[in-house]
């Protein structure tokens, strides 16, 4: 994309705010994905941030403390948990790393696998 690498922190604050609020965080979410790879935006821009934000219905000030204390706690827990990349989903001590793992994931949440091998 146009505009990477780029700090995650503003979008990344946003999706905090959009869960706490109650809106769909999943979504907005996949709006600042899109926005980033396929519409090439810039996720730094407080524009960006905003636009993705009053998608999902809520204002472009959402952000506050609380979002940031979370997404503060998220990080820590990312390490701890050994994410390194993205897209990662941990699900008990398992880590699915990349979009060619979501495969393995949706397998092992079925019960079809054990681990992530």
């Amino acid at each position: 994309p146009a505009h990477f690498p780029v700090s995650p922190e503003a979008s990344s604050l946003a999706v905090c705010a959009a869960a706490r609020l109650g809106a769909d965080a999943g979504a907005l979410a996949r709006y600042y994905l899109a926005a980033c790879w396929a519409e090439e935006r810039d996720l730094a821009n407080p524009a960006v941030v905003a636009a993705g934000l009053e998608a999902v219905g809520l204002p472009a000030d959402a952000v506050t403390d609380a979002d940031r204390a979370t997404f503060a706690a998220n990080a820590e827990a990312a390490l701890a948990a050994g994410v390194f990349g993205a897209p990662s989903f941990v699900v008990g001590d398992e880590l699915f790393w990349g979009q060619d793992r979501l495969e393995m994931l949706d397998l092992f949440l079925a019960g079809k696998v054990k681990g992530s091998l």
